[in-house]
């Protein structure tokens, strides 16, 4: 569903300073992207973040072959660089440890 149909489903107003629904998007883009063929012209279709923050935080994962692009999106008013480089590092630390060991526990993976 478009979020503006889902907004007017519950009656709320957008808002470019708040999100009324929720304020922190986590997306993980890993549907395939056809190729585009048009007579005289190949193109290779591929996901990209926006840039900009349509949330208070958002983290925007693109599959790309073997790597993942993460892109974190926030609002500037609410969020240091600082403390997003943290969460940046804290993200990669638990991913690594899940790929490192699997069956690992939850609450051991930043350890």
């Amino acid at each position: 569903m478009p979020f503006a149909e889902l907004l007017r489903a519950v009656s709320e107003k957008p808002s470019p300073r708040h999100n009324p629904i929720f304020q922190v998007r986590f997306a993980l883009q890993n549907h395939p992207v056809p190729d585009v063929d048009i007579r005289g012209v190949s193109l290779k279709l591929r996901m990209r973040s926006t840039g900009t923050p349509r949330f208070d935080l958002g983290c925007e994962i693109t599959e790309q072959g073997d790597t993942l692009e993460v892109v974190w999106l926030f609002r500037e008013n609410l969020f240091s660089q600082a403390e997003i480089e943290e969460l940046g590092r804290l993200f990669r630390t638990v991913v690594e440890s899940i790929c490192r060991v699997p069956e690992r526990r939850t609450a051991a993976l930043t350890n």
